[in-house]
């Protein structure tokens, strides 16, 4: 006959094999014998709330905001329910696809692109005011008059570009809108 405590099974067909001890060797662990008898230790689980328990949502803690000033509110009710007069309730999520539309057009948005540079936005400036280029990169490229022929020509000819080029990306979307 063999020793089923050694393999950690019973004879009896409908029970579940009984798990191998943790530990170092030779140690016993209270709980069900090899026989799936009970040594009269209970084991026992961890209460709710409690630091051993296991967390019952995976998702972070939302950060407390701070309430809304008071005329931002009365206004936001006053446009509610001029809304709500002129198009009836609305469903959930007819009702947060409004929101969020609201906010996209109360919020700034920034430009896309990069942003002009200092040279670039002095260059456009006087250049509106019918100065000729010979007399905007001295004032609008520092350190312009300490370059060397070549440098000076080249950075000229980029200053020049980068006007041409915001000129052109202005008159396609004046075009467009």
């Amino acid at each position: 006959m063999k020793n089923n405590a050694v393999k950690g099974t019973s004879t009896a067909p409908s029970s579940l094999p009984i798990p191998e001890p943790f530990g170092k060797a030779g140690t016993s662990v209270p709980g069900p014998g090899p026989g799936g008898t009970d040594t009269g230790v209970a084991m026992s689980t961890p209460a709710p709330g409690s630091s051993t328990a296991a967390p019952t949502s995976r998702r972070p803690r939302r950060r407390k905001l701070p309430p809304l000033p008071e005329e931002i509110r009365r206004t936001l009710t006053a446009v509610a329910k001029q809304f709500r007069t002129q198009h009836g309730k609305l469903d959930r999520e007819t009702g947060q696809q409004v929101g969020r539309f609201f906010c996209t057009l109360i919020t700034p948005r920034r430009k896309t692109g990069r942003p002009m540079t200092e040279a670039v936005a002095v260059a456009i400036g006087l250049r509106r005011k019918g100065w000729a280029w010979s007399d905007i990169c001295p004032v609008a490229i520092p350190g312009f008059s300490n370059m060397e022929f070549y440098e000076r020509s080249y950075r000229m000819f980029n200053l020049r570009e980068a006007v041409r080029a915001y000129r052109r990306r202005r008159k396609k979307q004046k075009a467009g809108s």
